[in-house]
């Protein structure tokens, strides 16, 4: 999202889990992002808690999102992450898929699209529209 509170809707996103690595006792992936007809990609890494946090804020949106359920032991070792990296994988696909999902302000913050916007992509001029949430209209 730009400063200016306009997402370009025009050239979603698409986000592949590119590594994990175990630190601290808990696991975080390591995500590539890449907007369409854009070759410079940006990494973020996020824990299992954040896109926790992410799918409860989205909730609201009424999309058919499926996240991987919490584990409370075992979630460090090599065979539960892989399969939770590829759970997680179709969780980002999911979310890249509609613009109402990937431009929303949660998305955006959980991406770091805003980070990437601010760097001034020339793409980003193109057609921008002002997303207003769902939950924000009464």
């Amino acid at each position: 999202m730009a400063s200016d509170g306009l997402v370009d809707l025009t050239h979603p996103i698409t986000c592949t889990i590119t590594d994990w690595k175990l630190t601290g006792g808990h696991v975080e992936y390591e995500i590539e992002c890449k907007r369409a007809f854009d070759e410079t990609p940006w990494k973020v890494i996020r824990r299992y808690r954040e896109f926790d946090a992410l799918h409860k804020q989205l909730q609201s949106f009424g999309a058919p999102l499926r996240l991987p359920p919490k584990r409370l032991f075992g979630s460090t070792k090599e065979r539960f992450v892989k399969e939770r990296l590829a759970e997680l994988q179709r969780y980002l696909q999911s979310l890249t898929v509609s613009p109402l999902l990937y431009a929303s302000p949660h998305v955006v913050a959980f991406l770091g699209t805003e980070r990437e916007s601010e760097r001034g992509s020339p793409f980003l001029v193109s057609r921008l529209i002002k997303f207003q949430t769902c939950a924000t209209r009464s």
